[in-house]
């Protein structure tokens, strides 16, 4: 809850050497391959952005180097924005930096952001580099979360013949989707873009452009851009309204 560099504190038992860090809402397509001959103390990852100010931007002087990390800008000036990417070559040289954040207290809305423990190491005489690439997707928002799902089930492709299992039941999966092997589903349309977690109990509904998470239950309710949360339950009226839900973990909508 005190931010990344807390967090990576915390593991420090476990940090040594080069290190490579990716924050759990980055998707991204990269090559490592090139870090074994990596001169630099540290990379950043990082794309342009119509719109900066979500993320932190890495800061480039005329020599190329990374002068300063900057979280949450107020400014669009800059576009250059870190993707939630790191390599470094030495653990124990963050981990100092970190030291140093925590000691001075340097935080952004009471949270120890890496990025500028970053920018403390290059004070330090650290040399960090960008990395650009051209595909990331981000999910730090619920609509980020959904258009991310959208181009993964556009890439990768989905089951074929998942509407085979559901013969008799009235189910018509458009493609691309991916349904769960353990979902139940009876008299319902599932896609397109729709994503159903194990578990899931489905019955008279339309699910498009949608995730249900885990266990979630859906009745007599036609879904659009919606993101259910695990175990929740929703009960609709089954007048074939679309509508766009957001709920969380283990909790009942009745409409």
């Amino acid at each position: 809850m005190k931010g990344q560099s807390h967090a990576l504190a915390l593991a420090r038992e476990y940090l040594s050497g080069p290190m490579i860090i990716c924050f759990s809402d980055t998707l991204m397509e990269t090559d490592f391959s090139f870090l074994a001959q990596e001169k630099s103390d540290g990379v950043a990852w990082v794309m342009p952005v119509e719109d900066p100010r979500r993320f932190g931007v890495a800061e480039e002087g005329a020599d190329g180097w990374v002068k300063r990390f900057i979280e949450k800008p107020q400014s669009m000036d800059n576009n250059l924005v870190v993707v939630g990417c790191y390599y470094f070559k030495s653990s124990e040289q963050l981990l100092s930096a970190i030291d140093d954040q925590i000691q001075r207290g340097v935080m952004l809305k009471n949270e120890y952001f890496l990025t500028d423990a970053i920018s403390i190491m290059i004070e330090s005489g650290a040399k960090v580099r960008t990395n650009r690439i051209s595909t990331w997707l981000d999910t730090g928002t619920i609509e980020a979360t959904l258009d991310t799902n959208k181009m993964l089930l556009e890439k990768l492709g989905t089951q074929s013949k998942q509407a085979d299992r559901y013969a008799g039941r009235q189910v018509k999966v458009i493609e691309p989707s991916f349904i769960h092997a353990t979902a139940e589903i009876a008299n319902s349309t599932i896609g397109p873009y729709a994503s159903i977690g194990e578990n899931c109990k489905i019955e008279n509904c339309q699910i498009a452009e949608s995730i249900l998470e885990p266990g979630s239950e859906i009745k007599d309710a036609a879904l659009s851009r919606s993101l259910i949360g695990r175990q929740a339950n929703v009960k609709g009226r089954g007048d074939g309204h679309v509508m766009q839900l957001n709920i969380s973990d283990t909790s009942s909508v009745i409409l």
